[in-house]
């Protein structure tokens, strides 16, 4: 063979061989879904069960019959402020057939026919059709706790003729898709099945002995759901189910208003009586964290949205919330030792830090555009003057400081505080405009996207610049550079390469969310913050008179996913506390748990983009 022929060959063997072995792997593991159950047979069957658990004994009659070939089990779910009250799996037999035999056990179960009209109204009934089962490789553990498809697929174990299941609704609820830790050396990091826990769970629902576990071959198996979840209020209507979740319909002003509106409420709901917030909220307990140190600058962003949705809403209670978080800020956060200072800051006698100046010098400045009121521009102005001090002679700041001591240290480098001081003086200047602050703005600007990156390296990645994008739309017109306007496209242009598409197979209910990998379920706080940034970056094309249309089309999808995975009446099934959690945004699609940040950043993104979506 000729050296060409020979270079030819191992080059086409390093394409083919990959190929071949993905489409190996491919046809082995992946999943045919059968057909589900249509939406409006899946009402008719959820009015007819309802009917049954108020006591009457008609069969169960469908317009027409599905014989469910190629389907396995039938799940019905009856959902009570989020416990599984009543359950009934039917493995055989056409829909109408499995569905007669779920509604025998309902009408006589003791629980539910002792039921009030009011304790029935509030169930929720689930319907979950196995329409899909494929092979698990359990002999390697992270390929089997990677091995579903989080919040779309369910776990099973095959032990002879017994199987046993544990649905996407179970995985979630006791939070089993988050267990798994690859890294001994990397405690915090989680991903994948808890694979301990779910295999004693699989184990002690086949209900074997010692002796009969040993004695049969077992097989783990992963399964695909065709779900459908009763709307709330009791009447049968069947809504479909995508990965936990009810989708919403297509983006629309008043959805986008309507979510932030409820992500006020949330917010409103988690403020404490001296103006501090509830920092996490768990809604599969329907509780929040226990105290410990709170974080000042998620305050202060949390109440920059306030501001925002006042300024949406004109609630009086989101404004009455605003003005209480303010208050605190200014009564316990600014230490003694800066008290009597021309400058003030945010922290303790020893230890205070930029961002938490900068980010409540936002909300002061947004809080004084949406009401009127002057009231606290003094303060303001105090913490303008303290990012005035903190600011290096080339234009980036030092990011810690000790009051009582009155040193800066500067050796510190702490991600996004310079950002955030820009964004700072660049919305105090819309208030109390000042040459110092214009200036100083104008110096913080040009280091956030000039000298920051004059290295090497810096030609070939972006950091986390989402604030330097807020702020280079809050400076103008005041500082205006074409330069800041070509960073920022290049920010959202970034942002968009890593932009979950609609036609990404399995990921397509993700459509809109930033992830750099299919085998990780997206952040939502990263969606919230790069789309306040984009928000920024086409508000900013707009006032330069060059809408940028790529980074709108960026926008608009995330701001889709925000408004999808905000949990809403519909979707708040599994949660004992309905109410408590709507409005609140999950920390990824599958954990459930409501930082207050989550919320902050991906409803200060919807607050800030309807301008946008009214063009």
């Amino acid at each position: 063979m000729k050296p060409g022929a020979k270079t030819a060959a191992f080059i086409g063997a390093l394409v083919l061989v990959p190929a071949a072995l993905y489409l190996a792997v491919y046809m082995r593991y992946s999943l045919d879904p059968a057909p589900g159950i249509p939406s409006a047979l899946a009402s008719e069957a959820m009015t007819q069960l309802r009917a049954a658990m108020a006591g009457s004994e008609d069969p169960i009659r469908l317009s027409r019959d599905l014989d469910l070939e190629g389907a396995g089990p039938l799940w019905v779910v009856v959902y009570q402020q989020g416990k599984r009250r009543f359950v009934s799996r039917q493995d055989t037999g056409s829909l109408s057939a499995r569905l007669e035999q779920v509604r025998a056990a309902l009408a006589a179960d003791p629980w539910a026919r002792t039921l009030t009209p009011e304790q029935r109204r509030r169930t929720r009934i689930k319907l979950d059709l196995a329409v899909g089962e494929g092979p698990i490789i359990a002999s390697v553990p992270l390929f089997m706790a990677k091995g579903i498809v989080p919040g779309l697929d369910g776990l099973g174990l095959a032990a002879g003729d017994r199987a046993a299941y544990l649905l996407p609704d179970e995985l979630y609820q006791l939070q089993l898709m988050a267990g798994y830790k690859p890294f001994f050396f990397m405690h915090e990091f989680k991903t994948g099945l808890d694979l301990q826990r779910v295999v004693d769970m699989l184990a002690d629902r086949l209900d074997l002995s010692l002796e009969q576990w040993r004695a049969r071959s077992r097989r783990y198996f992963r399964f695909r759901v065709d779900a459908h979840v009763e709307a709330p209020g009791g009447q049968g209507q069947a809504l479909p189910v995508t990965r936990l979740r009810v989708p919403t319909p297509e983006l629309t002003t008043s959805g986008a208003r309507l979510a932030v509106k409820r992500a006020a409420d949330y917010v409103v709901r988690q403020m404490r009586a001296d103006g501090k917030f509830e920092y996490i909220y768990y809604p599969i307990e329907d509780a929040h964290s226990p105290p410990g140190d709170y974080s000042l600058p998620r305050h202060a962003g949390t109440t920059w949205f306030l501001s925002l949705a006042y300024a949406t809403t004109r609630d009086s209670r989101v404004r009455a919330a605003a003005d209480r978080a303010i208050k605190y800020l200014g009564a316990n956060a600014v230490p003694a030792a800066c008290q009597e200072t021309p400058h003030a800051c945010v922290g303790d006698d020893h230890h205070a830090d930029l961002g938490s100046a900068a980010l409540a010098t936002v909300a002061i400045a947004e809080y004084t555009q949406a009401t009127g009121s002057k009231e606290y521009l003094p303060l303001a102005n105090r913490l303008g003057k303290f990012m005035l001090m903190m600011q290096k002679p080339n234009g980036d700041f030092c990011h810690q400081y000790n009051p009582t001591k009155q040193e800066r240290n500067c050796r510190d480098v702490l991600l996004y505080y310079s950002g955030e001081a820009a964004l700072g003086l660049a919305k105090l200047n819309q208030v109390a405009p000042s040459e110092a602050y214009r200036s100083a703005l104008e110096r913080a600007m040009d280091f956030l996207v000039g000298e920051k990156y004059d290295f090497f390296l810096g030609q070939f990645f972006i950091s986390e610049d989402h604030w330097t994008c807020i702020a280079a739309e809050a400076a103008h017109p005041a500082v205006d550079k074409p330069e800041y306007a070509e960073f920022c496209y290049e920010f959202a242009a970034l942002n968009r390469r890593a932009q979950v598409r609609r036609d990404e197979g399995l990921m397509v209910d993700l459509a809109g969310a930033f992830t750099i990998t299919p085998f990780f379920m997206p952040h939502n706080t990263p969606v919230g913050s790069r789309t306040e940034a984009n928000v920024g970056t086409y508000l900013l094309s707009k006032k330069r008179g060059e809408p940028h249309a790529p980074t709108r089309l960026v926008v608009t999808e995330a701001l889709r996913y925000l408004v999808d995975h905000m949990v809403n009446p519909e979707s708040a099934y599994l949660y004992p506390n309905p109410a408590a959690a709507v409005g609140g945004i999950l920390q990824t699609p599958v954990r459930a748990s409501v930082r207050i940040d989550y919320v902050q950043h991906g409803a200060a993104a919807l607050a800030r983009a309807l301008p946008i979506l009214e063009e």
